[in-house]
């Protein structure tokens, strides 16, 4: 049976979607509006409301605008179960010169802390497979509570922050990745690490 396809040849939906991006926005404190025109088609639109600079806080880096340090033998554990996330980390990283290893889900994660394995900084995402961030950084922390963990999520509400924290992260960074908010955590808790560029 032949069905007639709607215009723009794009396949009709229930609109489920939209509605959930308009929860979104306001659970966020933002908005989402459109503009619609016969025969042009129609835009979305949505504002956020602080949520973007929250991550940001003030700098104790006079003059700072947090350009890529150049780290000296510093291995980052980039704990992450999607492929092209873990490569675009590692592209913004790369001007820094630190190692990186790559682990797929927690359970990864732990297996390389349990080996004794050099790591000065762990980038954990949240929610993988096999075993999510939340249980793998508790596991770490009860290894070595000394290697900073950070939470990469992309759900950057109030009450995830708050249980990040809670469960003894170091800070957080939410997806996508912004390079300034990553390479302020690296100034924050590699300090120790970063070589003079002058």
């Amino acid at each position: 049976r032949q069905i007639e396809e709607p215009s723009f040849g794009m396949q009709s939906g229930v609109g489920l979607g939209l509605a959930i991006c308009k929860e979104i926005s306001k659970l966020l404190d933002g908005e989402l509006w459109l503009s619609s025109e016969k025969g042009k088609g129609t835009s979305f639109y949505f504002r956020l409301r602080g949520v973007v600079h929250s991550q940001l806080k003030k700098s104790k880096i006079t003059g700072s605008k947090f350009s890529p340090p150049l780290l000296r033998n510093v291995c980052i554990l980039v704990v992450e179960d999607i492929e092209f996330n873990y490569l675009l980390i590692k592209e913004i990283l790369s001007p820094t010169t630190a190692s990186l290893i790559w682990a797929k889900n927690g359970d990864e994660a732990v297996k390389i802390i349990e080996a004794k394995t050099q790591v000065d900084l762990i980038l954990m995402d949240v929610k993988m497979p096999v075993m999510n961030g939340y249980n793998a950084s508790k596991r770490i922390m009860k290894i070595n509570p000394n290697i900073p963990i950070i939470a990469q999520t992309a759900y950057a509400m109030k009450g995830d922050k708050k249980k990040i924290f809670e469960l003894g992260f170091k800070g957080y960074i939410s997806k996508p990745i912004d390079k300034a908010v990553l390479y302020q955590i690296l100034h924050e808790f590699l300090q120790s690490h970063i070589v003079s560029k002058d």
